[in-house]
């Protein structure tokens, strides 16, 4: 469970892009992560330009409210995800307003 920016980063953010940061506590391929209501943005940020950056992982990400109530925000200044490839599995993500 995400409640905050901080803990969903760290479930993640497998790869750092750029000197970026990584993320501490990695999903497992195919875990589903709920998120809680609220707004996503802030540091810390994989990169200077990304906020969330995973390779070669697939997970999903469901927003635990009504949908729509899970927000992700770059602030007008971060690309919100970047996802470079799934390891063979299925992403997915339900529920979140970008």
């Amino acid at each position: 469970y995400a409640n905050d920016h901080p803990v969903l980063f760290n479930l993640i953010s497998n790869d750092a892009w750029s000197s970026g940061t990584t993320g501490n506590n990695i999903v497992d391929n195919g875990d589903d992560v709920a998120l809680g209501v609220g707004t996503f943005s802030g540091s810390p940020f994989a990169s200077s330009t990304v906020v969330y950056y995973t390779i070669g992982i697939y997970f999903s990400l469901i927003c635990s409210g009504t949908p729509h109530n899970c927000i992700f925000d770059g602030s007008n200044s971060h690309r919100i995800m970047t996802i470079t490839g799934t390891g063979g599995g299925t992403m997915t993500l339900a529920g979140i307003h970008f």
